[in-house]
């Protein structure tokens, strides 16, 4: 799915890196901070937005997979 997404160009190569990182490595915001060298806020902002704007588009995803 978030391969797909990335190639519908609904996020990029670092969001998808970070998503991976976040939701299926089960890192969290500090650690993935630390890794790509964020901030935890940032980690989150970007977590959280990339998930809405991937919702927004979740039939097309399906669709395109």
């Amino acid at each position: 799915m978030l391969r797909t997404a990335q190639e519908l160009g609904l996020i990029d190569e670092p969001t998808r890196r970070l998503l991976l990182s976040v939701y299926a490595e089960g890192l969290s915001s500090v650690d993935a901070a630390e890794r790509y060298g964020l901030s935890p806020a940032t980690v989150r902002f970007r977590c959280s937005r990339a998930v809405r704007q991937m919702a927004r588009h979740a039939m097309t995803i399906a669709d395109a997979a």
